[in-house]
């Protein structure tokens, strides 16, 4: 029988199995063909595909007989560079590479095709040792698959490869399998594909997880969106995993710090809304309380403004109450608050012209003498990012 230098080692043949173990020398019958292939496809040698494959020995056979002798090793090279650029990185032969990278194998079965022809079928098992190697197929986390070859005869080359999808094994369904599904779609950024894999975790790590995840797919929108599913996820996240906790709170300042900062108006308004959503997640939190009380009454004067002019007064008049009671509520001073709030009403009660409308009223947020007024009377209570 012809004599083939692998770079790999199959065992000799044991009770119609045969399986894959390091370098050596062994005979081309179509088992230890099958696992050369499969070997080769795993390491991804494309100069063993290349000449073990029968599309590909006929492609070189179509060469050979429309060129002459001279000219066979330069159009050979060229097909070969041509159809490895298809395959890798993302061709076919690339996937089976994903697919069979840190697996294990053995032929676990074969049979001829039939009494009119020499070629078989060779089955080859792929084991993988753990979850974290394992393959992502279909939402199944599989343990172990099978190969179905077929190979010429006398192992001359593979005829063709694909999986049989019924021997599939997937790891059972436990804790340890969820956690390592919803690592996959978290990397892959499907946070919510991998929320629903993870519903209900009971182990410290598939709640560090579950928090991280949670964290990521809702953290925006509790914060700037006004979404309850999202403040919900965002409270289980700080309920299971602690350190979601400064991860929040440092989002949520950064983008306090962005609003207060900015020189655009419409930005400025999210300051509110903004500290009323977090003061949802950290009620007990003094600088949080602070800027509440702070911006509440800053609100109201705006509303005072706005709530001025006739065209506007049902707009923005529910929303002078709705600011002062805020600041009642949050405020550490109720005394300086009912001042302030006190000098907000007297102030804008005897404004009754265009003209006082605008003096009084900033257009930059609402900066205006009022502002400037009540800075200077409590500054350390009513400060303020310039």
């Amino acid at each position: 029988m012809k004599i083939l230098l692998l770079s790999i080692v199959c065992l000799a043949i044991t009770f119609g199995g045969a399986s894959c173990k390091g370098k050596g020398v062994f005979s081309s019958d179509s088992k230890i063909t099958a696992l050369e292939f499969v070997n080769a496809l795993q390491i991804q040698n494309f100069a063993i595909i290349w000449t073990r494959y029968l599309p590909y020995q006929k492609q070189v056979e179509t060469i050979r007989n429309e060129n002459a002798k001279p000219y066979w090793q330069s159009a050979e090279q060229k097909a070969y560079s041509k159809e490895r650029k298809q395959q890798y990185p993302k061709g076919g032969w690339a996937r089976w590479s994903s697919l069979l990278k840190d697996g294990s194998f053995k032929v676990i079965d074969e049979r001829s095709l039939g009494s009119d022809t020499k070629a078989s079928v060779v089955f080859v098992e792929v084991a993988y040792p753990n979850r974290e190697t394992s393959p992502l197929v279909k939402d199944v986390l599989l343990e172990k698959l099978v190969l179905r070859m077929t190979v010429g005869e006398n192992g001359s080359a593979v005829v063709s490869i694909d999986r049989a999808h019924s021997s599939d094994v997937p790891w059972s369904n436990n804790e340890a399998t969820r956690i390592e599904l919803a690592r996959r779609y978290y990397k892959a950024g499907k946070n919510l594909s991998a929320l629903r894999a993870l519903p209900s975790p009971t182990t410290r790590e598939g709640k560090t997880l579950r928090g991280n995840i949670l964290y990521s797919y809702y953290a925006r929108e509790a914060l700037i969106v006004d979404n309850k599913n999202a403040v919900a996820g965002i409270k289980e996240a700080l309920r299971i995993n602690p350190k979601v906790r400064p991860k929040l709170y440092g989002y949520g300042l950064s983008l306090l710090n962005q609003y207060e900062t900015s020189n655009e108006w419409w930005v400025k308004e999210k300051v509110f809304p903004l500290l009323n959503r977090l003061v949802v997640f950290f009620p007990n939190d003094t600088f949080i309380r602070g800027k509440m009380v702070q911006h509440a009454l800053i609100s109201s004067e705006y509303a005072l403004c706005r709530g001025y002019h006739p065209n506007e007064k049902k707009v923005y008049g529910s929303n002078v109450s709705k600011g002062i009671d805020v600041a009642k509520k949050w405020g550490s001073n109720s005394m300086f608050t009912q001042n302030v709030i006190n000098q907000l009403l007297s102030t804008y009660s005897n404004a009754r012209t265009r003209d006082e409308y605008r003096k009084k009223c900033d257009p930059m947020y609402h900066r205006g003498p009022l502002h400037a007024e009540l800075k200077q009377k409590a500054p350390e209570q009513f400060a303020i990012n310039e």
